[in-house]
């Protein structure tokens, strides 16, 4: 019976030796094929000795932080486009161009006239007029802010003509009583000119008397004063500037015992409209900028979301075909985990098949553990004994590049 005893636990110290050598010889192998062969790395797990383990971020996570991401810098993109890029459709902008002008005459001392002024379209005694004053407007307005430019100016034309024709122009003359004038204003819906004048009229008349006197004339002679306006009104919102020239003429007979005074401008003014049916416009170049760069940032996270789901929605991929393989033949010895096993505290070998990580589970009698990582793209394989575990990951990439090997 001793005897027995003995042999049987001969043959069972061989047995433990023989499987001890046959798991150490393994390991060996898988360890001198990592050196020869490949770096250990560790896609988990972070070098830093401080660090010793990451957040799993599993597909449905990746899923949802690619469509936050894409809402986000969606979102930001439209805010910085409203902000910064104006958009219309049949835009009009409405103008009004009014002249006029008015004038008093004012008389001299006298004990026919108790007022010191008479108004307009009178006829008066020139013996009596002592000036005449006399007011220009030219007023402008549009039905939003733009830009306005004027240049004008003021001049006096003595003109005598023949009394039978006044065709033939016996003599002028012009006095500049305003230089031409610049005047620019921004940024306003209307804008107004106002020039007042006193004339002196005795002074003009005399000239023409004396001219006519002296070479004895039968000719009529007016004093014409014109105010020229040529405008310019600018608006970003529509392509064509608004263009006017504009005459306010007053003629004043010249040596007549009594005078009858003339206004010579369109007085109905001009309205118009200025369309432009679509355009866009930058009103904040900061906003704008900043609205490409989200523009640029959507695109990005649509082609990142496409592949993401490109890539995690093929079934019939070399990655899921292979994962229904192994998982069909070695269901059985395969545990499926919901989330990844801690393994900072364990040596990672990194297996280059799943048929070593078998050849490893049989030496080592541990079960192997499955998680897919990916979704349809990328699956770790462990079997986790004492202080080290054995990993073979399966992934999309790998398979593509062994086909095309």
């Amino acid at each position: 019976m001793e005897k027995e005893q003995k042999k049987e636990n001969s043959k069972k110290g061989k047995k433990d030796n023989i499987e001890k050598t046959s798991v150490k010889s393994m390991k060996t192998v898988i360890e001198k094929k990592q050196e020869d062969n490949i770096q250990v790395n560790n896609d988990i797990f972070s070098q830093n000795n401080d660090l010793k383990s990451r957040i799993y971020v599993g597909y449905y996570t990746r899923f949802l932080i690619n469509c936050l991401l894409f809402v986000f810098a969606f979102f930001l993109f439209i805010i910085c486009f409203v902000s910064g890029i104006k958009f219309k459709v049949n835009y009009n902008l409405n103008y009004s161009i009014k002249p006029g002008i008015d004038y008093q005459v004012y008389l001299k001392d006298n004990d026919y006239y108790k007022e010191k002024s008479l108004k307009e379209d009178m006829q008066y005694i020139t013996d009596l007029i002592d000036y005449i004053d006399v007011n220009f407007n030219y007023n402008t307005n549009t039905n939003e802010n733009s830009n306005y430019e004027f240049k004008y100016n003021i001049k006096a034309d003595i003109v005598v003509t023949d009394r039978n024709d006044n065709n033939k122009v016996l003599y002028t003359d012009s006095e500049i009583i305003k230089d031409e004038t610049i005047l620019k204003e921004d940024n306003k819906d209307k804008v107004s000119l106002s020039e007042n004048l006193k004339l002196d009229y005795a002074k003009y008349s005399r000239l023409v008397s004396s001219f006519k006197s002296k070479y004895v004339l039968s000719a009529s002679s007016n004093l014409i004063v014109t105010m020229h306006v040529d405008t310019i009104i600018k608006n970003s919102n529509v392509d064509d500037d608004i263009v006017n020239s504009e005459d306010l003429k007053l003629t004043i007979p010249l040596s007549e015992q009594t005078i009858n005074i003339l206004k010579d401008y369109n007085k109905e003014g001009r309205t118009g409209t200025v369309s432009k049916y679509s355009y866009i416009k930058i009103e904040n170049i900061y906003f704008a900028i900043a609205s490409l760069l989200f523009a640029i940032l959507v695109l990005i996270s649509i082609i990142n979301l496409l592949r993401f789901i490109n890539k995690s929605s093929r079934p019939n991929s070399l990655y899921n075909k292979k994962l229904h393989k192994i998982m069909k033949e070695y269901d059985r010895i395969i545990v499926s985990l919901s989330k990844l096993p801690d393994l900072s505290q364990y040596k990672i070998i990194e297996v280059e098949s799943f048929e070593e990580l078998l050849d490893a589970k049989e030496n080592l009698d541990k079960p192997i553990l499955h998680i897919e990582i990916h979704k349809n793209q990328k699956s770790y394989f462990i079997i986790i004994s004492n202080k080290e575990a054995y990993r073979y990951v399966l992934k999309e990439v790998d398979l593509q590049n062994e086909k095309k090997n």
